[in-house]
């Protein structure tokens, strides 16, 4: 079950990212930790830790063994959609 925080963060990142995938700029409807949980216990506190995916990206990036490769894949794919959306990477 979300917090209230966490759950405020999901609207904040899908506010920023206008609803869109960082994979494959569809919609998105679920939030995706880059450094995950599993990998470190402050990933919902890490600044630009939470992108929105959609099911199909995020169901990709996991049951493929989700690596560093993949972290920065779509890293830079949340700051080429930000800037796209001509929005301050520091309010990520």
């Amino acid at each position: 079950m979300k917090s209230q925080e966490e759950k405020d963060d999901d609207k904040r990142i899908y506010t920023l990212f206008r609803g869109r995938c960082v994979g494959c700029f569809g919609a998105a409807s679920e939030i995706h930790e880059l450094i995950t949980r599993a990998r470190s216990k402050q990933a919902l506190t890490l600044k630009n830790n939470r992108v929105p995916v959609c099911p199909f990206c995020h169901r990709s990036a996991h049951d493929n063994g989700y690596t560093e490769i993949d972290e920065d894949f779509l890293r830079n794919r949340a700051i080429e959609l930000l800037i796209r959306f001509d929005v301050e990477l520091k309010d990520w």
